[in-house]
């Protein structure tokens, strides 16, 4: 997903029900995969679940929330 074509990648969150910190993991681990490549990763419609699991662990700036 981060090889080819240099556009940004965009992941849509809105279909998800459910998350814990292991989906964090998994979308830290995207992003540092992203800038390894140069790309750029955008999250979009993330789940008001996700949006406190990333507040609590003092992410909101890696994931631009504010």
């Amino acid at each position: 997903m981060f090889q080819g074509d240099p556009q940004p990648v965009t992941i849509d969150m809105q279909g998800i029900s459910l998350a814990d910190s292991a989906g964090l993991a998994l979308m830290i681990e995207w992003l540092q995969r992203a800038r390894a490549t140069r790309r750029e990763i955008v999250f979009a419609n993330i789940p008001e679940q996700v949006r406190q699991l990333i507040r609590v662990n003092g992410l909101t700036q890696v994931f631009g929330l504010n």
